[in-house]
């Protein structure tokens, strides 16, 4: 087989695997885009301006996992966020998170992807940087895995603000 031919296989070979994930994510890449700094928020939903409070309190509502603190937080709308300390994307939420007032009706409860199996398993959690909303029981309302979906931290408060 001569050097071009192999070059026209290996293109159409490529073009083929650009076209399969084109099928596949419908053309859309930008849900499961990690964002890779301040200036790249895209959002295609409208903002709406979510309540806020003074920084010191909207710290509060940005915690460790434990049991209690789940308990706790049950008046406002808690989402974990399973957080990697070697994650971008992890580190670029937290970031955010914290530079902002967070709505005193949302509490987020950071948990350790990597020492918390049991709770990845009770919430189907497979990737980091993945943030999932409870109910009043404990359940998971809704998630977004690798923050899919999600460009900011706005972004996540106008998230939980629709699922309520």
């Amino acid at each position: 087989m001569s050097n071009s031919t192999k070059l026209v296989i290996g293109v159409v070979a490529v073009f083929g695997i650009v076209g399969v994930l084109a099928l596949v994510t419908g053309g859309n890449t930008q849900e499961t885009a990690a964002p890779q700094t301040e200036n790249s928020v895209v959002s295609d939903t409208p903002s709406t301006p979510a309540p806020t409070t003074n920084t010191s309190a909207a710290r509060e509502r940005y915690i460790d996992y434990s049991d209690e603190a789940v308990a706790s937080n049950a008046d406002t709308q808690r989402v974990l966020f399973f957080h990697a300390e070697w994650c971008s994307t992890c580190k670029f939420f937290e970031r955010d998170i914290k530079s902002a007032d967070i709505p005193s009706d949302i509490t987020i409860i950071e948990t350790d992807y990597d020492t918390e199996t049991e709770l990845k398993q009770r919430y189907g959690v497979t990737v980091q940087s993945t943030f999932v909303l409870l109910d009043d029981d404990g359940n998971a309302v809704k998630s977004w895995p690798f923050a899919s979906g999600l460009s900011s931290a706005q972004d996540l408060y106008d998230a939980v603000a629709a699922e309520v």
